[in-house]
């Protein structure tokens, strides 16, 4: 089928592919958004935790020509392609860490799929993405907090914090409770199901960011096993977002 639609610049990646494209109000880019809730404000700083081979933060230098840009990403051999990829761009610094609550050595966990790899063990949830997720190794990384990153680079605030880090994200947010109220907006992905062990769920950091007056903008790019919703992209809007 794939080989006949491809003629029209159409292809299906499966089930949860379909489902997601049923559901109309998950399709507006979260990008655009980003660009559209700013408006004409200036986007200084920008930190992409999980920037694995540096696409996303090639985009944001893209939409906010003015920001400089921190792409955080542990494991060596994506943080290789990334620092390769954004060479020309003077505005994206790279940092070879794993954001978490931790100042200290931490183990990440290498997946059959690298841009699965992060800091905590994958669990069997009985979806199609478990062979992805499945571990065939571990190594050591140092593991930095936003605050301690924050202070070494001489940042007072933070315009975007956008994570993508597996079920990391929760930690990574408890490590930034200085700068934590400054952040106009944080773009995260979020989970429905434990795809991780000891992972948050999406109303672990909905209520933590609540408690420091962050709001819910909205949902993206959802994906689903069957009939039900795994994880998807969140926007989140800080108190002192205008």
């Amino acid at each position: 089928m794939n080989k006949y639609l491809r003629k029209f610049g159409v292809e299906i990646h499966g089930v949860g592919y379909l489902k997601k494209l049923k559901k109309q109000d998950f399709l507006q880019d979260a990008f655009a958004v980003q660009k559209e809730l700013f408006g004409s404000r200036k986007v200084h700083t920008i930190l992409d935790v999980g920037a694995h081979m540096g696409l996303t933060a090639k985009k944001y230098a893209q939409l906010f020509p003015e920001a400089k840009i921190y792409a955080v990403e542990p494991f060596v051999p994506s943080f290789e392609t990334l620092s390769a990829n954004v060479q020309d761009i003077p505005a994206v610094t790279p940092l070879n860490n794993a954001v978490t609550d931790k100042n200290e050595t931490v183990t990440l966990h290498v997946n059959k799929k690298h841009d699965t790899n992060f800091l905590l063990a994958s669990n069997q949830a009985g979806i199609s993405a478990d062979k992805l997720v499945e571990t065939v190794s571990t190594q050591d990384v140092e593991g930095i907090t936003i605050d301690r990153l924050a202070k070494e680079h001489g940042l007072s605030r933070i315009d975007i914090l956008k994570m993508d880090i597996q079920g990391g994200e929760l930690n990574a947010l408890k490590g930034t409770t200085n700068l934590l109220p400054t952040i106009s907006l944080i773009y995260t992905e979020v989970y429905f199901i434990q795809q991780y062990k000891e992972q948050p769920h999406f109303v672990d950091i909905y209520q933590y960011l609540r408690g420091f007056g962050f709001e819910l903008q909205d949902l993206y790019d959802p994906y689903y096993n069957g009939k039900k919703l795994v994880w998807g992209d969140a926007i989140f809007t800080g108190p002192n977002f205008l």
